[in-house]
């Protein structure tokens, strides 16, 4: 049985950030080394070297060891890929930590804040100190006196939140990178901490800092920005920076009011920002090239954006990383879109995604926290409580609408079609034209062993883009067809595919009158049940049949190269489209 880890995490690990104890990137969620024994409460991580804190209010570091950003003195070797102990803090206790491209920030129980790493552009704020040097952890004297609640930066300035809700920020970034995401009305880098003057009549209870730009959502549910907004990221309307803070508008009368609601947690990105409302909203705005805003373009947006597609997944907590969005929904499910190139999403492969995609190899682990780094993502799981019993996968459906119609499926029998004497290019659909309204279309298929999690990954991501695909389509399930029982060490129970090798069956249900354009069903009195066999080549006769099969092609395509053979279609169809009996 898999030993369980208290974070999993995956994406760039050029310099071993990800701390799984190598240097590659990751492309599925893996289990974090160094932490044996440790529970994580909290994770953190920048372009090049991620930060935790385990139950006991240590700080562990990892990544890479260039410009002392890691606080540890006297390394021998360039990067850590496993999370070591910051000696230079052991004894006090680490609430919360920060990291940026080349500086961390932390925050102790006590409200005092460390800052150590790379001095350019006055990001430590404190004076430097040779004898001290950057990676070793010095406390900034000027927020001693301010029982600071929480720290954040970004690459080039760091910020501190009072428990009195004030907001001290400092660094900047200098000619080429202040944009004015300290917020103090102008582009000069401050080596100390200072209070932002605009904001000092609000109480903040919530900061987040992008690369390059800063969010700041008060108590009266206002939420300001400031800094680069060339791309929207700052979502005041315009595609503008702004060195003062300025307030977003949310035109919640011109949604529904189960959109709207108070905000209660912010993410800001390296270029784009992600809004969490408490009826589970969820709102996007900034750069869109890879798709990261989640509402399926890649067009920028400098006002805050409704993501329609998990309006009714019951998100919790949302994150945003440099170019990529992750979302942890109520269920404990994690999805992400935008950029993959990295394997940042946690989908197997180096593709970008324009919506929401089930992070579906976490499967049934019991996720308690998400965070997304530059190009990087993680998970924490309680270790007490690791797996949620009765896992089903999550539907891209909305909640409230039922699946009964397909609720108990039928396998498939292989004698349906021989797929091996099929050419790979090829695959041929059986048909049964029978006196029913909707097309029930399933498929048959079996993934290869070393690509099981990618083709299950494949699979769900097919069907959540089916429903943009085809209005028509009504609800779908997909279920493993060759499960065993397997009795663990412990005595427990668990369901498990025999050698690795899943046979699955994925069953859709299919409204054809509400197809874009839509298709007319003809009524055949007085039908018999008919049933053909079509070849690939022959599914494109007319424009009906082509869109009547598209769902196959298209399965084939996503699918196809992850299977052990090629998969075998099924369908109940209208008895109106049949053209003879």
């Amino acid at each position: 049985m898999e030993k369980l880890s208290s974070a999993y995490a995956w994406g760039k690990n050029k310099d071993g950030e990800l701390s799984v104890g190598t240097s590659k990137d990751v492309f599925l969620p893996h289990a974090v080394r160094g932490m044996k024994n440790k529970q994580i409460v909290y994770v953190a991580s920048g372009g090049q070297h991620s930060a935790c804190i385990d139950t006991e209010g240590q700080l562990y570091v990892c990544g890479s060891y260039l410009h002392g950003k890691l606080g540890i003195e006297n390394l021998t070797t360039v990067s850590l890929v496993t999370f070591t102990l910051v000696k230079a803090l052991q004894g006090k206790k680490v609430k919360q930590v920060a990291c940026g491209d080349y500086h961390t920030l932390c925050l102790l129980e006590d409200g005092s804040v460390y800052t150590w790493g790379g001095t350019l552009h006055k990001k430590l704020g404190h004076r430097s100190n040779a004898s001290r040097g950057s990676n070793r952890p010095g406390v900034v004297s000027n927020l001693q006196n301010k029982r600071i609640i929480y720290v954040d930066c970004g690459d080039f300035h760091s910020v501190a939140l009072g428990s009195d809700g004030k907001l001290y920020t400092w660094g900047g970034g200098g000619a080429s990178f202040n944009n004015g995401q300290c917020g103090h009305g102008h582009t000069n880098d401050l080596e100390e901490p200072t209070l932002v003057s605009g904001l000092k009549h609000k109480e903040i209870v919530q900061v987040s800092c992008g690369g390059y730009h800063t969010l700041a959502l008060s108590r009266n549910n206002e939420l300001f920005s400031f800094g680069r907004g060339l791309y929207g990221e700052c979502g005041f309307g315009e595609f503008l920076n702004t060195s003062s803070p300025k307030l977003i508008t949310f035109t919640w009368s011109k949604k529904s009011k189960e959109d709207a609601g108070e905000i209660c947690q912010i993410s800001a990105g390296g270029h784009h920002s992600l809004v969490l409302t408490t009826s589970g909203a969820v709102y996007s705005f900034g750069f869109a090239s890879h798709g990261q805003l989640g509402l399926r373009s890649t067009t920028n947006y400098c006002e805050p954006q409704l993501i329609t597609d998990i309006r009714h997944k019951g998100v919790k907590s949302i994150a945003a990383g440099w170019n990529h969005s992750l979302l942890l929904t109520s269920r404990g499910d994690v999805w992400a879109c935008g950029y993959g190139f990295y394997g940042q999403l946690g989908l197997g492969d180096d593709e970008s995604r324009t919506s929401f995609v089930h992070v579906s190899s976490l499967e049934d682990k019991n996720i308690q926290s998400i965070h997304a780094g530059d190009n990087h993502s993680w998970v924490i799981i309680n270790l007490q409580d690791p797996i949620k019993e009765n896992y089903t996968p999550p539907s891209p459906l909305p909640d409230d609408l039922s699946m009964s119609s397909i609720s108990n499926i039928s396998k498939i029998e292989p004698s349906i079609a021989n797929p091996s004497f099929m050419p790979e290019s090829e695959f041929e659909i059986t048909i049964v034209y029978s006196d029913i309204l909707y097309c029930h279309r399933f498929v048959s298929y079996t993934l290869k062993e070393a690509s099981l999690e990618i083709g299950k990954a494949r699979a769900e991501e097919y069907v959540h883009e089916m429903y943009v695909m085809e209005n028509g389509l009504q609800c779908h399930r997909i279920q493993e067809d060759d499960q065993i029982l397997e009795i663990k060490d412990n005595g427990s129970e668990e369901l498990t595919c025999q050698g690795g090798k899943c046979l699955f069956t994925c069953a859709l249900v299919f409204d054809p009158t509400k197809n874009i354009p839509a298709l007319e069903v003809m009524k055949n009195e007085k039908f018999n049940d008919v049933t053909v066999t079509k070849q690939s080549f022959q599914l494109t006769v007319d424009d009906t049949e082509t869109m009547l099969s598209e769902w196959a092609r298209f399965f084939v395509a996503k699918v196809g190269n992850f299977c052990k053979q090629n998969p075998v279609f099924f369908e109940l169809r209208p008895s109106g489209f049949c053209c003879s009996t």
